[in-house]
């Protein structure tokens, strides 16, 4: 037998009980900071459900919310700066980037060495940062003429080869800034 067409009341239907499973799910297992709304239509003509806030509990939750499309946020989302790594004295590092993250995990359970935009994120939401002090973070590909790729990706400590470093101040931010990677013995800057 086939059915063709498509029957708007099964499918307004299906899409209620799964928000309202998936809300009794979060409510009852506790696993988001979020609840759904119900759904005013039907996709593809709309977003099936809406996620609003609710107070936080005082135990930290994750959940993963799979999205197509475009998500909007009024707030902060996504990783900002958490701490520093032990003094790195030799930033070759026997696997580059991946040992970047792994000593700011080791320091900050959960984290990963900074990016720029993590730290520039970081400031525009208010996360508390250090009164001073610098820290590495990372920076991708060259954005200057100079060979400035984070140190030839964390495994050269050459005077050929340049890093960026966030120069903290928590008055106004700080700068980034670069310097040589056979000079200065500083942390990587580590977000979560």
């Amino acid at each position: 037998m086939v059915i063709s067409g498509t029957n708007k009341g099964v499918g307004r239907l299906i899409a209620s009980v799964l928000v309202v499973f998936v809300a009794a799910l979060v409510v009852v297992c506790g696993l988001a900071y979020a609840q759904f709304a119900s759904p005013t239509c039907v996709p593809p003509g709309c977003s099936p459900a809406v996620i609003q806030n609710i107070a936080p509990t005082a135990t930290a939750q994750t959940a993963s919310i799979n999205v197509t499309g475009t998500v909007r946020t009024d707030g902060c989302f996504g990783s900002t700066y958490a701490g520093f790594s032990a003094v790195v004295a030799n930033v070759a590092l026997a696997n580059g980037y991946k040992s970047a993250d792994a000593l700011c995990n080791t320091a900050v359970s959960g984290s990963h060495a900074c990016s720029i935009d993590e730290i520039l994120k970081s400031i525009k939401c208010g996360v508390a940062l250090p009164a001073s002090g610098s820290g590495w973070i990372n920076g991708g590909p060259p954005g200057y003429t100079a060979w400035s790729n984070d140190c030839n990706g964390w495994r050269s400590n050459s005077g050929t080869y340049y890093g960026r470093v966030w120069d903290f101040n928590n008055t106004s931010g700080g700068s980034g800034s670069m310097t040589t990677c056979n000079t200065p013995v500083l942390p990587i800057a580590c977000c979560k």
